[in-house]
């Protein structure tokens, strides 16, 4: 059986992602596989070779590979940022670490004065204990930003969420709730702090801030943010 016959496709232009070349004209292909990329010249060189008009007008770059990457993380910028490290968000804002937890309840204040509804839900995210000194934050800390309106916390693993006493009493999260991510106090009584899926999905009267990476602004957002979230040290 002979090999597959090789074909150029020349492009309007082509992405290789290789810093040493970083466009090329033309893309050569032998089966399913990409043999080569560089000019026509150079690519027709190889030998025997068709030449296809099929990409003339596009632009083509190698395939994402989606690596758990957390396209939500684009859509949770909606939202307001409590974390302990400086980040830039898609728009270039800078927003400065949260330190402890008096910081971010102070940046919850800020962003609770912002909404005009006072049944709109607070959500927030990016809070990580392990960074912050002092006291663990729980719903008594929520409850002096706001006892009426919803506050909802995530945590930067995604995996733990603490709320204020106005979800817990909206959710029917009590001292009776049987499961083990309900976190409970020294008599009993929730802290807010749920922990793993099951837990935090009895807080179903706030938005679910884990369904934010599945539209295009999230995507967009997300994809903004690669490479320059972090400050450069």
């Amino acid at each position: 059986m002979s090999d597959p016959q090789l074909t150029i496709y020349p492009a309007r232009r082509v992405r290789t992602m290789d810093p040493a070349r970083p466009t090329a004209e033309a893309v050569a292909v032998v089966g399913d596989r990409i043999r080569a990329v560089g000019s026509v010249d150079e690519l027709t060189s190889y030998g025997a070779a068709r030449v296809g008009d099929r990409f003339a007008d596009a632009v083509l770059f190698p395939g994402f590979v989606e690596a758990h990457a957390h396209v939500m993380g684009g859509g949770m910028w909606q939202h307001t940022y409590v974390g302990r490290f400086e980040r830039v968000s898609p728009d270039g804002r800078r927003w400065p670490g949260c330190a402890d937890v008096p910081a971010v309840l102070d940046r919850l204040r800020d962003a609770a004065a912002s909404l005009r509804d006072p049944h709109t839900p607070l959500l927030a995210w990016g809070l990580d204990p392990i960074h912050l000194s002092g006291e663990r934050l729980d719903r008594r800390h929520l409850d002096r930003v706001s006892a009426t309106r919803s506050i909802y916390v995530m945590h930067q693993s995604f995996h733990v969420a603490t709320v204020n006493s106005a979800v817990l009493a909206a959710d029917g999260i009590t001292r009776d709730c049987p499961l083990e991510g309900v976190v409970k106090d020294a008599d009993g009584e929730p802290t807010g702090e749920l922990q793993e899926p099951p837990a935090m999905g009895l807080a179903a009267s706030v938005p679910p801030l884990l369904d934010l990476g599945f539209d295009e602004t999230a995507l967009r957002s997300r994809s903004s943010t690669w490479g320059r979230a972090w400050p450069r040290r």
